[in-house]
């Protein structure tokens, strides 16, 4: 075998490898678009299934960085063989078609370097756009838990106040009622002052 054929070998190799990371990326992209898809609705006041699938997105999301970091070191770094080296430099030199669709129909003959190119666009944008989903979620979070505490904070002053309104009401019944005593025992006291004294003398 010639040293070209070899390089040739070489690089279809690298080709593949570059191609099946993308693969793999493009997977992650799909169950996190399935996620969002598929979000569930919260039962009422309760938001801890927003909280459980948010966890369940950025779970995702740090498999699609780390995917996304494997696909740039076959792209931009490669592993130093010969046939990383002729990949990257076509990957830089190559005009990649803008309509990622068209190279999926024929992807079956298409040269490799350009379809894993495309794909690579395409999971950068789609990367892009569920940053941007993720960095509204997290802001929906936000609101939503601030939106509790504050509820939270409000029935508690609201219980505070009716105790506070409560024993106030039950101090004046108890100084309302000591009130009643102290006249009722003034006027027993009265009664029995008339009735053992002198009776008034007439002019």
């Amino acid at each position: 075998m010639s040293q070209q054929q070899g390089d040739g070998h070489s690089q279809r190799d690298s080709a593949k490898a570059l191609q099946e990371r993308l693969h793999i990326l493009l997977n992650r992209l799909s169950d996190a678009t399935d996620i969002l898809k598929n979000w569930p609705e919260s039962d009422g006041d309760d938001s801890s299934v927003h909280v459980e699938t948010t966890t369940k997105l950025i779970g995702s999301l740090q498999k699609i960085v780390a995917a996304v970091k494997e696909v740039e070191e076959k792209a931009m770094k490669g592993d130093g063989s010969e046939g990383d080296k002729r990949l990257i430099k076509a990957l830089r030199e190559m005009q990649v078609p803008l309509d990622l669709l068209d190279l999926m129909d024929y992807g079956g003959g298409l040269n490799p370097d350009v379809f894993a190119r495309g794909l690579l666009r395409e999971a950068v944008r789609r990367l892009a756009g569920l940053k941007r989903r993720k960095l509204a979620l997290e802001l929906l979070s936000s609101a939503v838990h601030n939106g509790m505490v504050r509820r939270e904070a409000r029935k508690r002053t609201a219980a505070v106040a009716a105790a506070a309104a409560a024993a106030e009401s039950e101090k004046a019944e108890i100084e309302s009622h000591e009130k009643k005593r102290k006249r009722e025992n003034e006027g027993f006291n009265g009664d029995r002052s008339g009735d053992d004294g002198e009776p008034p003398l007439k002019r």
